[in-house]
């Protein structure tokens, strides 16, 4: 079978580099120490080759990012109640509220599900043993 002239291993090669490219590119998960009277909370989004491409901007506390596919951010917030919030390309917004604890870490796993017309953004605060696994297969962005 011919792909349109190029031999085949050249076509592997690029089917295989436009899946990876997918995916964030960054240095792998690191766990963040919390600093005196602060906690952290990780915003991470699992890389699935069925997902939605779409970025969703999320936000906990006072900062935001759009966070791609594979991808994770370390806030480091104030203690109290902390607000994560999350927006796809509809006007629908995704929020959970997290009770930080000084020196604590938590978790947030960001999902998109396919919508129409737009994918919107779904999130869940999730244990230590839950997201470990799936967050070590992240990227800081």
């Amino acid at each position: 079978m011919k792909l349109g002239g190029f031999p085949r291993t050249i076509a592997i090669s690029l089917m295989l580099g436009a899946i990876s490219g997918c995916a964030v590119q960054g240095e792998s998960f690191g766990r963040v120490e919390p600093p005196l009277g602060k906690a952290v909370i990780y915003a991470y989004r699992p890389f699935t080759y069925s997902g939605v491409s779409a970025d969703p901007f999320v936000k906990c506390g006072h900062n935001g990012l759009q966070l791609g596919p594979g991808g994770y951010h370390a806030y480091v917030e104030e203690a109290g109640t902390v607000i994560c919030h999350a927006q796809g390309e509809t006007s629908k917004t995704a929020e959970v509220k997290i009770d930080a604890k000084p020196g604590e870490s938590y978790y947030v796993k960001v999902q998109m599900a396919a919508a129409f017309p737009y994918p919107d953004a779904a999130l869940n605060a999730v244990d230590a043993a839950t997201a470990g696994p799936e967050i070590d297969q992240c990227k800081r962005q």
